[in-house]
């Protein structure tokens, strides 16, 4: 077994260097500390200023869902048959319905306008022809001897 042995002056000496050391080191480990401190003192007021501007973005979120919350809730049932609606296969096929009502149906009514419209041109010709007719109809019956023309005149028995 080891004996213990008894501390001697070295010992005493080593032992005050040390607490010297450690003495002459305290009072920048105190500054150090201090400026820590600080530095936390000042993270905490930005932290409770953070948290001051967030309780207002509540604040002004609440407000804003409070709001909105009533007309969301009444639109829900529209929202909710607008989606049935859409997500009918049948709504699928309206782009295809709309190409094809353009590839054939808007011709078909340009013919049928531009008929509409040449109609109308040979209705006016014809009216400004008869009319021509009906006016040479009307010399030639003047004239003797082409009374007996049904067209251009009426015969003696039809006065």
């Amino acid at each position: 077994m080891a004996m213990a042995r008894m501390p001697g002056v070295g010992d005493f000496v080593a032992l005050a260097r040390l607490q010297a050391d450690a003495l002459r080191a305290l009072p920048g480990t105190i500054m150090a500390l201090n400026r820590s401190v600080r530095s936390l003192e000042a993270l905490l007021a930005d932290a409770r200023d953070t948290l001051a501007v967030i309780a207002r973005m509540a604040q002004r979120a609440d407000a804003v869902v409070e709001e909105l919350e009533e007309p969301l809730r009444l639109l829900a049932p529209g929202l909710q048959r607008a989606a049935a609606v859409l997500g009918d296969p049948v709504i699928a096929t309206v782009p295809e319905v709309l190409r094809q009502v353009q590839r054939d149906v808007l011709p078909l009514l340009t013919t049928v306008v531009d008929t509409q419209a040449a109609v109308a041109g040979i209705a006016a010709s014809s009216d400004r022809l008869m009319g021509l007719m009906d006016e040479v109809g009307g010399r030639l019956a003047g004239l003797t001897g082409l009374t007996s023309i049904g067209r251009f005149g009426r015969r003696p028995e039809q006065s």
